[in-house]
């Protein structure tokens, strides 16, 4: 646990309303049944006292400071300088809070926002998931959720999913990515490539499995239908309609999507005519949250250009 010596200067200048904050009653409750809990697990009574002294202070902790997620984010923000230029322009332009409250509650949007979809399995770029896009986007996703970590060749092979992830590659390269290889030595003393995503076109849109058998089978459609592909048009347009049903039913059912996107849509708002600099505080917000590589400018930009096309459709970004 972190001591009080350790938080920053930054953060010593604490309004009324935090430098006085007692725990509640439903607090002092939950502490003594957590109390009473450590002495029926056979710790002793002055065990017990220290381990509810602990978690009061922890809990003080978070009500002052902010979870330990807010924290990794403030702190990434305080050592950015063009971040923490973003964010006390934010704090500045409201003026109807004190000025570390409204830090505070910007910087627990943020949190939010970045780690809404965590605890969902269906979340389509990070977790685990009915794998929804092409092949070759899948392992382009992959590359991005790696970072600079990047992937070793024996890492890929293992995994059955990527076996053919040379393929993927070479089409990644002819469409303009740069991945980088690099020759490294592995604990055992053999060599071993390593696979990095270093820079990306300007432009690419993600193609999904619907997508790509609905272009297959209207292409089969204009052939005119011959007999020998028949069968192939059947099974395209069949499996076009069960990707787009699957689609509409992750788009129903994930509560995680709708309020990721509801913290976003306040984010937008709370921006105005400044969607860059919160794009930014956002990028940073979401490389913290997932340990990301990626710089926050490179986050920021692919995150403005989402948001500038959902705010105006048909304008040109």
């Amino acid at each position: 646990m972190k001591s009080q010596q350790s938080i920053p200067a930054a953060y010593s200048g604490l309004p009324p309303f935090l430098s006085e904050w007692k725990a509640s009653p439903g607090h002092k409750r939950f502490l003594r049944k957590y109390e009473r809990r450590q002495l029926r697990e056979g710790k002793s009574p002055a065990a017990a006292k220290r381990a509810r002294l602990e978690f009061a202070y922890l809990i003080k902790q978070i009500a002052i400071r902010g979870t330990l997620w807010e924290q990794e984010i403030r702190m990434a923000i305080h050592t950015d300088r063009r971040a923490l230029r973003n964010l006390r322009y934010f704090v500045k332009k409201d003026q109807n809070c004190p000025k570390l409250e409204s830090e505070f509650n910007l910087i627990v949007m943020l949190s939010m926002w970045a780690h809404a979809q965590d605890w969902n399995s269906d979340r389509s770029e990070m977790r685990g998931h009915r794998r929804r896009f092409i092949p070759r986007d899948e392992f382009l996703l992959f590359l991005r959720q790696r970072g600079a970590n990047g992937a070793t060749h024996g890492e890929l092979i293992t995994d059955k999913v990527w076996q053919d992830y040379a393929m993927y590659s070479s089409e990644l390269r002819m469409m303009g990515f740069k991945i980088e290889t690099t020759q490294i030595k592995t604990s055992g003393g053999n060599r071993d490539c390593r696979f990095v995503l270093k820079e990306e076109p300007k432009r690419h849109k993600l193609v999904t499995k619907r997508e790509e058998f609905a272009r297959i089978a209207k292409a089969i459609q204009n052939l005119g239908r011959p007999p020998w592909l028949r069968e192939v048009w059947r099974l395209t347009s069949t499996m076009a309609r069960m990707e787009a049903g699957f689609d509409r039913h992750q788009k129903e059912e994930s509560a995680a999507a709708r309020l990721k996107q509801t913290f976003e849509d306040d984010l937008v708002r709370l921006a105005g005519t400044h969607l860059k600099r919160m794009t930014y505080l956002m990028g940073l917000a979401d490389a913290t949250a997932h340990n990301l590589k990626n710089p926050a400018s490179l986050l920021g930009e692919r995150l403005f250009v989402r948001l500038q096309r959902r705010r105006y459709p048909r304008r040109k970004v």
